[in-house]
């Protein structure tokens, strides 16, 4: 309980401290010229905090969703599916996006191969193989924490909207809060893996800010209210973290880093997923400690020309990231830096080019769905 009243005062406080920077929180519906292609929240019960790109249209997310199926998702033989990261090889991070991409656009049918998926590939943790043949057994035992996190948030999702997934979803949350969350120097922190990482590892202690959760933290916190305390204390805990590496970095985080404030690396591929995350915890919640990370990232960007100018990888992992944290900024800068990230990501032939490998390419998508509010709880 205390921990939960000393968040809360911090949040109160953080907010009051933040008024000149904080952007108008607003529920779904009365945001600032809304435009008719936002009719995936007109029958929202829950708020929506950010800022929303007016130019996103249902039609536009439907056709990414169903290239992105037609690229990257591979039906199995025995009723099942897999997310292609190479040609004979797939990893438990693309099945987590799978999940929660099927989910946010209604499709059950290609949400259950991929759950039957996940199911197969459970190692002794609970929590899914991270490294498997397409449509094959499993190539190693450990778990990546991040995609266990999105499977578990993608089953929330489905239970809210389907229902049926109670079960397997309070099962997979359990896993990882028994293996994958551990105390390390007065933090509780997010290791992973299920068997390696933060100081439980003699040999490698690192984290990898880019799966710290926080929305799912919250979200966890209300599905399973009898372990609130500890989800909500784990994301206090992150952004006391996450503070601590901004600070270091100039407003950008790092690929891995360590308790202490030590880091490995800069923002690379790891660390390019870090907005997203973040926007979620906005988006959802409205969380000030939220914004002010999406503020400082802002602010970096902003000081570099936008998010196109901010970085030489010129795909959505880097640009669409950079470009949604204007969305916890203001509106005109949503819709600039939006049309920025879309027009600015290179139309090529080459398969390994711009968005047109899976990596790049789903979290394309998966932004995508954050702008227009149509990945939410």
């Amino acid at each position: 309980m205390y921990v939960r009243l000393f968040s809360l005062l911090l949040t109160c406080a953080l907010a009051l401290n933040s008024v000149d920077a904080a952007p108008r929180m607003r529920p779904v519906g009365v945001q600032e010229a809304p435009s008719a292609s936002q009719s995936f929240n007109q029958n929202d019960e829950k708020s929506w905090f950010a800022y929303r790109p007016r130019e996103i249209r249902d039609d536009q997310l439907q056709a990414e969703y169903d290239r992105w199926k037609t690229r990257h998702l591979a039906l199995c033989g025995d009723g099942s599916a897999d997310v292609r990261k190479e040609a004979s090889e797939a990893v438990s991070e693309g099945t987590g996006y799978g999940l929660l991409l099927a989910v946010s656009m209604g499709d059950r049918a290609t949400f259950d191969r991929l759950l039957a998926g996940f199911q197969r590939r459970k190692n002794s943790s609970g929590m899914m193989s991270w490294r498997f043949a397409l449509c094959g057994a499993a190539l190693s035992q450990g778990a990546a924490t991040d995609a266990d996190l999105d499977i578990a948030m993608a089953l929330v999702m489905a239970d809210h909207k389907w229902g049926g997934y109670r079960g397997e979803a309070e099962g997979l949350i359990s896993s990882i809060k028994r293996y994958a969350v551990t105390q390390c120097n007065g933090f509780l922190v997010l290791r992973p893996g299920d068997h390696w990482g933060a100081c439980l590892d003699a040999n490698d202690q690192r984290l990898n800010p880019s799966y710290f959760a926080p929305a799912y933290y919250r979200e966890f916190s209300r599905y399973m209210p009898q372990n609130a305390d500890f989800w909500l204390a784990l994301a206090y805990d992150s952004y006391r973290l996450l503070n601590r590496y901004q600070q270091n970095l100039g407003g950008l985080l790092p690929d891995w880093a360590y308790v202490d404030g030590g880091m490995v690396g800069s923002y690379g591929y790891e660390a390019c997923r870090v907005p997203w995350r973040i926007a979620m915890d906005f988006a959802w919640h409205g969380q000030a400690e939220a914004q002010m990370v999406l503020q400082k990232m802002h602010d970096y960007v902003a000081a570099r020309g936008g998010p196109e100018a901010a970085t030489d990888q010129k795909n959505s992992c880097f640009v669409g990231g950079l470009a949604l944290t204007a969305t916890a900024v203001n509106q005109d800068t949503t819709d600039s830096w939006y049309r920025l990230w879309l027009r600015g990501i290179p139309e090529a032939q080459d398969p390994m080019v711009g968005d047109n490998p899976y990596y790049q390419g789903t979290l394309r998508v998966l932004y995508m769905l954050l702008a227009g509010s149509a990945l939410k709880p």
